[in-house]
């Protein structure tokens, strides 16, 4: 007996993501394109740029399945492989993300900025080979690009972090980035904050064999330097939450036309309430550092200037072609994705001692 087909449109509002948090609480707009409508314009050549790298260093970590031994153990064998790979996404071989990615298109300021960019790229990963080659090879154990997805009080958190690094006694998370974070980032940046969380409450016992998280580092790869981050208290984390949960609550309200649920949210401290009694979705003005790499700049004048449908429409029309473009094997069951319905299951077999049945088991 197959299940019924439903919408899973809730997940726009319900699943979060450290990125996806920090586009909405920077223009709740911006989140509203990327994350909701899927509208992704061209990618900016720092982008693309720092993708190509992050794949390098991925690889760089990521030991042989059978041997266990890591590979490149000369500089020049790694720099090698980023010449290949770089010029054959430049050449529309593959992406810049890593080797089966689709093709993109990259509006390069010029012809040299090519060159410029896998030049640096050459002198970055000789740096990083020179730093870390000792430090892969002490025999401890690294793992690169670890996703996560787990409930965060109702909600759904899930990423990659880059790089847990586990030793004899403790953990250590560290997050590449193509700048060094002020100090504002480094006490409290979300990011950071949604890493340790999903260590500590998911990945704690799931890869790092109960190794407590001892610390969290950011790599600037432009400096070649690394910081050391303290830990987030309580507070910070319930921060987190509650950036998440308001944000849920606006767009929620805003897309599907229902009140905001007051005994939740009694009011809006980083989501413009108006929005909600207008039914619109405002982007963050006036324009500035947030706006750097929105990939629908243009996009976003003409909405401010009033020349859209609402978002709800637009939201509803984009969540039909999605409907329409199921087949009939793709086959969704009733509100198997609700939060309630996740909790609620999880502690029924937890104290019943029962495995989990998932629902597509039944039939």
């Amino acid at each position: 007996m197959p299940g019924k087909i439903v919408h899973r449109a809730s997940l726009a509002w319900e699943k979060w993501s450290p990125s996806k948090i920090n586009t909405a609480t920077s223009c709740p707009l911006r989140c509203y394109y990327e994350y909701m409508l899927r509208m992704r314009g061209e990618r900016f050549p720092l982008t693309v740029f720092g993708s190509a790298l992050h794949y390098m260093f991925e690889k760089f970590f990521k030991a042989h399945k059978k041997t266990g031994n890591f590979p490149y153990q000369e500089v020049r064998k790694f720099q090698n492989v980023w010449k290949g790979f770089w010029w054959r996404a430049v050449a529309g071989n593959h992406g810049f993300s890593n080797m089966g990615s689709d093709p993109e298109e990259v509006p390069w300021r010029d012809s040299e900025q090519v060159g410029q960019l896998f030049g640096s790229g050459w002198n970055i990963l000789g740096k990083f080979y020179d730093r870390y080659q000792p430090f892969r090879m002490a025999g401890n154990i690294h793992i690169p690009e670890r996703r996560f997805t787990f409930d965060f009080c109702g909600l759904t958190l899930n990423g990659v972090i880059d790089r847990i690094d586990l030793f004899d006694n403790h953990a250590v998370i560290l997050d590449y980035k193509s700048r060094v974070f002020p100090k504002h980032e480094q006490m409290t940046g979300t990011q950071l904050t949604a890493y340790q969380l999903a260590y500590q409450q998911y990945l704690r016992n799931h890869i790092g064999q109960g190794r407590p998280l001892q610390s969290m580092q950011v790599y600037g790869y432009w400096k070649d330097a690394v910081q050391d981050l303290p830990l987030r208290d309580d507070y910070q984390i319930g921060m987190l939450f509650y950036y998440m949960l308001e944000a849920s609550e606006y767009y929620r309200s805003i897309l599907t036309g229902r009140p905001v649920r007051r005994e939740i949210i009694e009011r809006f401290r980083f989501f413009p309430e108006e929005d909600i009694e207008t039914g619109n979705i405002s982007p963050r003005l006036p324009r500035g550092n947030h706006c750097t790499y929105c990939e629908n700049v243009e996009t976003c004048l003409a909405w401010e200037k009033g020349e859209h449908d609402t978002p709800r429409k637009l939201f509803a029309d984009k969540h039909k072609e999605k409907w329409d473009a199921k087949t009939p094997t793709q086959i969704s069951l009733p509100f198997q994705f609700s939060p309630v319905v996740r909790i609620g299951a999880n502690n029924f077999y937890r104290l019943k001692n029962l495995p989990f049945i998932e629902q597509t088991s039944l039939f």
